[in-house]
């Protein structure tokens, strides 16, 4: 089922813009904060800027509103925080039943500064060692408008 939805959000993403990449990384049970979301893909022209995008999604067993992701770009490093519920604790993903997912945009107009493999590594930065929730992570890569 999760790779049906996947499927769905990726089609409709293909359709709006020019995909340059797409991949996911499943969480089992839990995320460990030791355990990195990692996509490597090539870039061939580092004239054209990009667009980093990340989907989430979580299931009512997410305990919190926000999550905080360390990330690590070809070795530069950044925390970034996304909400995930608004204060009375309504989901803002979209999907039926108890998951949601939710659509964060990560870099926007991205140049990378050199041709070849860029690898992303995302890790769950809150502050629980093992998240639960988390059903999975997926990096889109567009060509910027």
């Amino acid at each position: 089922m999760r790779s049906i939805v996947l499927l769905i959000v990726c089609f409709l993403f293909l359709n709006c813009t020019k995909s340059y990449f797409s991949d996911h990384f499943s969480v089992d049970n839990a995320w460990n904060k030791k355990t990195a979301a990692e996509f490597t893909f090539d870039i061939i022209n580092d004239k054209i800027p990009y667009d980093l995008n990340i989907v989430l999604r979580n299931n009512n067993e997410y305990p919190y509103r926000n999550i905080y992701f360390f990330t690590e770009l070809n070795g530069i490093k950044d925390t970034i925080q996304y909400e995930l519920a608004e204060k009375d604790g309504y989901w803002k993903g979209t999907g039926m039943g108890e998951t949601k997912e939710t659509y964060f945009s990560f870099k926007q107009k991205f140049l990378f500064p050199k041709i070849g493999k860029q690898t992303l590594k995302i890790y769950q930065g809150m502050r629980k060692d093992t998240l639960k929730g988390i059903e999975d992570i997926s990096l889109i890569v567009n060509e910027s408008k």
